[in-house]
């Protein structure tokens, strides 16, 4: 089977902020990218933040809809992605200093 485009790979900390994120070509497996970028989440720790990755990509998915992106060249979609991931950086930075719990994106601004 043969797949074109690009694949997110993102990298989160315990408190679900992302600090980094990548795009590489469809058919990169996940294992494999993470050997090239020598990070290891083997640890239990990570293991039980996997929820949280989870949900992250939910909300860009859900939210802020980074699946639908009609960008022309790698340069468009690479700056479209980068906008949707401030944003949902931002709306978590307003929960934090209002005391929210920042995973809850939806209604930071109501």
């Amino acid at each position: 089977m043969y797949y074109c485009g690009y694949k997110f790979h993102a990298f989160c900390g315990l408190s679900g902020v992302i600090h980094s994120f990548d795009l590489t070509k469809a058919s990169v497996h996940d294992i494999h990218y993470l050997k090239d970028v020598k990070v290891d989440y083997s640890n239990p720790v990570f293991a039980k933040a996997r929820k949280r990755i989870e949900i992250l990509f939910s909300q860009l998915c859900d939210r802020f809809m980074i699946i639908r992106n009609y960008a022309k060249d790698t340069d468009g979609l690479f700056t479209r992605i980068v906008g949707k991931i401030s944003a949902l950086t931002i709306l978590q930075y307003i929960n934090c200093k209002n005391g929210s719990p920042i995973g809850r994106v939806k209604y930071v601004l109501i």
